[in-house]
Parts: structure tokens; C-alpha cells; sequence
């Protein structure tokens, strides 16, 4: 009796291990993460700046059709000079290099702040787009990307350093490659040299 008992509750066992494990999808049926997409289509550039760092300059292009008040804003505080002699606070090589705060400790502001401009562009190389404390919350601080990189589409992305530009990402390299300290965050991100932005200056493309 004890025998057949036995082999009867192998056989519900075997069941209901075939039940559970055979309704399980295969590897195949599992759908990967959908990945982002990104605009590739050519900006309207409707500004061009210089910026002129301790490292040497970057010369940038700005998508005032994409992110008019972003734009305006930046030509704005260039032009009050307020982009004179404003260290890059947090560099961190092979992501991005951040600049444009008066405090020089990535808490500074112009005294205000605005709304986002949502962009469907990718963080590329030489990509710059402003940094951010929440939604709404730009200022003056902004930050170039170092190299591609996969961020979520939550900061304004209003201009670029040309691809072809080799001296202006031979800056950008130069400032990214600064060697860095622990910031008081834990963050590998402080120069160990002051690396300056020492003047923006901007204006209307010429057409």
C-alpha cells in the first residue's frame, strides 16, 4: 500500500513540476527593454558661441528653433558677462564636464530659474544641455558632454560642439581628462586645478 502511495505522489509531483515550469515563457519570448530613440535630424542653428577656457576654446552651436528660451538665456548671461572666470566644478572624464555656477560648488544660480525645453536628442559627444536640481529648475549652469553617454532625456539639450570641430573636443578632452578628488558627496569629480571659463561670448549665426 505504503509502495503504491509513494508512486502515486511522484506522479502528482511530476505534474505539477511539468504544470509550473512548462507554462513559463522561453528565453526567446521575452521582449528586451525598448530603447529610446533618438531626434538624428540636423538642428536649426540659430546662435554660435565661443568659449574661451583655461584649456583653450570651444567653439559651440546653438538650437535656438529647439530651445528658444534655453538659447536666450545663454546668450542673455553671456552677454552681462556673467560666464567670466566660473571654474568647471565637476568633471568627470568619458561622461561630462559642468560649468556656469558663481558659487563654483555646483549650488550657484543666476537668481532665478526656468522650465524645461524637452528635447528628443541623444547625449553625444561634444552635446550641451543644462544642469538641474528637479524639473523646472535651470539657471545658468550647463555641461558638455565628454563622451556618449545614455542619460534620461530630463535636461535641456540646447546646443553642440560640431563633430568636426577637432581643436574644440581636443579642449573638451583636455578639460575631462584633468585629474579629479572625491567630492563631499563621494563623487570622483573636483579638479585638482582650477580650470576656468573665462568668457562666453555669443551671437546670431550668420546667414
Amino acid at each position: 500500500m505504503k509502495k503504491y502511495f509513494f508512486i502515486g505522489a511522484v506522479a502528482v509531483l511530476t505534474l505539477l513540476l511539468f504544470y509550473f515550469v512548462g507554462t513559463k515563457p522561453a528565453v526567446e519570448d521575452v521582449k528586451p527593454p525598448e530603447v529610446s530613440k533618438c531626434n538624428e535630424s540636423p538642428a536649426i542653428i540659430t546662435h554660435v558661441a565661443t568659449l574661451t577656457t583655461s584649456k583653450g576654446d570651444m567653439n559651440v552651436e546653438l538650437f535656438g528653433k529647439e530651445t528658444p528660451k534655453t538659447v536666450e538665456n545663454f546668450v542673455k548671461l553671456a552677454g552681462q558677462n556673467f560666464y567670466t572666470n566660473l571654474k568647471f566644478h565637476r568633471v568627470i572624464k568619458d561622461f561630462m564636464v559642468q560649468t556656469g555656477d558663481p558659487k563654483g560648488d555646483g549650488t550657484g544660480d543666476p537668481g532665478y530659474k526656468f522650465a524645461d525645453e524637452p528635447s528628443d536628442r541623444c547625449y553625444k559627444r561634444g552635446t550641451i544641455a543644462m544642469a538641474n536640481s528637479g524639473p523646472d529648475t535651470n539657471g545658468s549652469q550647463f555641461f558638455i558632454i565628454h563622451k556618449d553617454y545614455d542619460l534620461p532625456k530630463i535636461y535641456t539639450i540646447f546646443g553642440s560642439i560640431n563633430a568636426s570641430d577637432a581643436a574644440s573636443l581636443k579642449t573638451l578632452d583636455s578639460i575631462a581628462e584633468t585629474p579629479v578628488a572625491t567630492s563631499s558627496s563621494g563623487e570622483m569629480s573636483v579638479p585638482k586645478e582650477d580650470i576656468l571659463l573665462r568668457t562666453v561670448k555669443a551671437a546670431e549665426k550668420k546667414l
